[in-house]
């Protein structure tokens, strides 16, 4: 199963919206074969269906773009969902670590980048 994580996801919130896998391929407007597909973690969804995908489970957006396994940066605006996706039982402190590290690394790329371009301008 190559997205066990991603199908135990939208499973959980499926049944917690008190969806069957039919309600919820009516509602996105696929087949339930595409729902059954995700839920046994042989794929995932493109990223443009994710979000109608996140509203109908009222889930995160975010969580599920994390799961995925896409990696578009302006699609997720900071660490944090992809990190509550990735470790779920990891405490709010080592969250808040990483997180920082995370915002510590963004702010560095952002530096270089801006040296690079203004090299580039001279």
């Amino acid at each position: 199963m190559k997205h066990r994580q991603f199908a135990a996801f939208v499973r959980k919130h499926r049944e917690a919206a008190g969806l069957s896998p039919i309600d919820l391929a009516r509602e996105l407007g696929v087949n339930r074969a595409n729902v059954h597909y995700w839920e046994s973690g042989k794929g995932v969804p493109q990223p443009q269906a994710l979000e109608p995908l996140a509203r109908a489970l009222k889930a995160s957006y975010e969580d599920l773009f994390a799961l995925a396994g896409y990696t578009h940066p302006d699609a997720l605006p900071s660490a944090t969902p992809y990190l509550r996706a990735k470790f779920p039982g990891a405490s709010k402190r080592k969250l808040a670590e990483a997180e920082r590290l995370f915002a510590e690394l963004e702010a560095q790329e952002a530096k270089r980048t801006e040296r690079t371009k203004r090299r580039g301008r001279s």
